[in-house]
């Protein structure tokens, strides 16, 4: 019998206990601590799923990030940090870096082995705290994405699974057939998290005085009341996809992309911001 603890630790922390493949408890972390979309390592889910397993003993662990763990600590209210992506965008080699294959995957093996203590401490924390001593896999994201969605559900045997988010280890999107229940993954179609289409929604987000990750929502409503045309216009000379070149084109930038929309949108109502970030994503 295999009883498996899935843990997140980014953003809407969670954790799960599957016993044999079938879901018997999942939680996010939020749900516990009342923070909501709570951050940083779920102490109290974690706890909730080893009570749902009763006198069953953990045997397997798998932690969502393989090769970019979130750079969170281990306590309830991690600290800000200034992340890698702000610091290479300040030295104006982002667009090289993460917005080509080889410079994720560079990043990405950076990333790799300087994580090598978080790991160990990651492990440390389940055995000291919850007294679990068993095999810690680490899960890339996008795949835990698609495994939830297509070889979970046992429902799916064979077709295309995609997965488009914000950004996954430097990954915006990726693309997978599923064929007699397995994965395989297609990196011919990887798309560098530069050209995410989520950030750029973030960054609207932000510029309209919202709080990403949180309140796009909001952003969705506000642009029903806009004219979309003429922002639309403008953003899209910045960021969009070329279907002649067949390539994803930003000239925004990443984390502070929101600063060069600023002056791009100032004269325009927030109603029109939103409706022309709307209509280009």
């Amino acid at each position: 019998m295999e009883v498996l603890l899935g843990i997140n630790i980014g953003h809407d922390a969670g954790a799960t206990l599957l016993i044999d493949g079938t879901v018997i408890f999942a939680g996010n972390e939020e749900r516990f601590s009342r923070i909501k979309n709570h951050v940083g390592f779920p102490f109290l889910s974690i706890a909730e799923a080893i009570s749902a397993a009763g006198s069953l003993k953990i045997s397997t662990v798998a932690i969502e990030g393989k090769a970019i763990l979130p750079l969170k600590t281990l306590t309830e209210k991690p600290q800000r940090y200034i992340s890698a992506l702000e610091i290479i965008e300040y030295i104006n080699v982002a667009k090289l870096l993460i917005g080509t294959s080889a410079g994720v995957r560079l990043i990405q093996r950076s990333y790799h082995l300087f994580q090598h203590r978080r790991r160990a401490e990651l492990k440390a924390t389940l055995l000291d705290v919850f007294e679990i001593d068993a095999p810690v896999y680490f899960v890339d994201h996008h795949t835990a994405h698609i495994a939830s969605s297509t070889l979970a559900t046992k429902d799916l045997k064979n077709g295309l699974a995609l997965s488009f988010d914000a950004s996954g280890e430097g990954w915006c999107s990726k693309v997978a057939t599923v064929e007699s229940g397995s994965l395989r993954f297609l990196p011919e179609f990887d798309v560098p998290s530069y050209f995410s289409p989520a950030k750029l929604y973030a960054n609207i987000t932000s510029l309209l005085g919202f709080r990403p990750l949180r309140h796009e929502g909001k952003v969705t409503g506000l642009a029903a009341f806009g004219s979309s045309i003429p922002v639309a216009q403008i953003i899209g000379k910045q960021f969009g996809f070329s279907e002649k070149d067949e390539v994803f084109y930003n000239n925004l930038g990443y984390e502070t992309s929101h600063l060069k929309l600023r002056r791009l949108l100032i004269d325009y109502k927030k109603e029109d911001i939103a409706a022309g970030a709307q209509r280009v994503v």
